[in-house]
């Protein structure tokens, strides 16, 4: 006799693989989460840290602990600076962070970026990749970010990345020829974008609301930039930018510096390209930061 088909069996058979699966996802994020926890508290050892993106890269940081990746999204450094302050004990030895800034990171490709949409040049597989480990499912209700964003993060989770406290690395020596040239974008360079980084004005802002309520300091290193690049920043939004520097020194007195290298003129020399440093721009820039990472506090 045939035996008839059980629908109530079909539905629990998928109900324990959805189950199985949502476990071991919920299993994976705990670890992740958990070790990435571990590593960060391993800052509290060392007077400084240095976050950001490629730039952070440039910035000489011997033998000091730094998080930071190529094209790192400011919500990421808000992420590392927020675990970084979750996990201050009273022992801490922590007393400066050092976090890189530049126009572009409010410019229009960083807002597309921030979207939480694909991305043509696979910018959002790799990065999202490496946030997700300070991620928890709480923060799909964080409104420093787009929703889009933060769900795509937390399921990039089964990339399975690590985070890493990395330290100094070796830089380059060669070049850019003395008559290098780089256009930009035309919305970087026609259309007024500042009004539109209102979300990443908030991330800076709440880095320095952090640091400041961790009795630290902040400070906030916009490198060099070639000459070629300046010229071509759209004018209101690089002043409304440079008045963004000047309102969170101006907001938190004791707490934010900022080392404003852009605006000056740079010989070639210093730029490998239209805006990451040879090893004689990395050179100008530890020799002006060294002076700034002593504590202002007792």
């Amino acid at each position: 006799m045939q035996i008839g088909h059980n629908p109530r069996s079909s539905f629990a058979r998928v109900y324990l693989i959805l189950f199985t699966l949502l476990g071991v996802a919920w299993g994976v994020k705990t670890i992740q989460f958990w070790h990435s926890r571990q590593v960060i508290s391993q800052v509290h050892a060392h007077e400084l840290v240095l976050i950001g993106d490629s730039h952070a890269d440039d910035i000489p940081w011997p033998q000091r602990p730094r998080f930071t990746t190529s094209a790192q999204d400011p919500y990421t450094s808000y992420k590392y600076l927020e675990a970084i302050a979750e996990t201050a004990e009273k022992d801490s030895k922590l007393h400066t962070v050092v976090l890189s800034i530049w126009p572009s990171k409010f410019a229009p490709q960083a807002l597309r970026r921030f979207s939480g949409q694909p991305q043509r040049d696979r910018w959002d597989i790799q990065s999202l990749g490496k946030l997700a480990p300070l991620l928890q499912v709480n923060d799909l209700w964080d409104s420093l970010a787009p929703k889009l964003f933060r769900w795509r993060a937390l399921l990039h989770t089964f990339q399975i990345k690590r985070v890493y406290m990395r330290f100094d690395q070796d830089c380059t020596q060669r070049s850019v020829p003395k008559d290098f040239k780089r256009g930009q974008v035309h919305d970087f360079m026609h259309t007024n974008w500042w009004p539109d980084s209102e979300p990443i004005q908030n991330l800076y802002q709440r880095c320095a609301e952090l640091v400041a309520e961790q009795n630290w300091q902040l400070i906030l290193v916009e490198n060099p930039l070639e000459d070629s690049y300046l010229r071509q920043i759209h004018p209101e939004s690089y002043a409304n930018y440079r008045l963004f520097l000047e309102g969170l020194k101006i907001a938190f007195p004791d707490h934010v510096q900022t080392l404003e290298l852009g605006k000056s003129h740079h010989p070639h020399s210093y730029f490998r390209d239209w805006h990451h440093l040879t090893c004689e721009g990395e050179q100008f820039v530890s020799s002006a930061l060294e002076p700034l990472l002593t504590p202002r506090f007792p």
